[in-house]
């Protein structure tokens, strides 16, 4: 039987497709990774969330690939990748980021 939504994950799906949304607009690398980074973290949470399970309180996406993985989930992401974009919630916001070439921004 399918259980409805939790509030909270509805809530970051909701969040987490209004970030994917901020990358079709013409914005700079920095606001670019910084939204697509917010993007899979909101969505990852709310996996997470959707299995029952409490999430890290972390801007980290290798973390929570990690625990999403632990629980089961494969996803298409490189860590590398993961780590690149994770520096967005962190050190490139503050600090001026390396270039995103545009085939990156897909």
């Amino acid at each position: 039987m399918i259980q409805p939504l939790d509030q909270s994950i509805i809530e970051l799906l909701q969040a987490s497709a209004d970030d994917e949304a901020t990358l079709g607009f013409p914005v700079n690398d920095r606001t670019f990774g910084f939204h697509a980074q917010q993007a899979i973290e909101k969505l990852f949470k709310a996996l997470i969330g959707g299995r029952g399970e409490r999430y890290k309180f972390t801007h980290d996406l290798e973390d929570l690939r990690l625990q999403l993985e632990a629980l089961g989930e494969q996803l298409p992401f490189a860590a590398s990748v993961l780590h690149e974009l994770s520096n967005y919630a962190g050190v490139w916001r503050y600090q001026e980021p390396d270039d995103i070439s545009p085939d990156r921004r897909v």
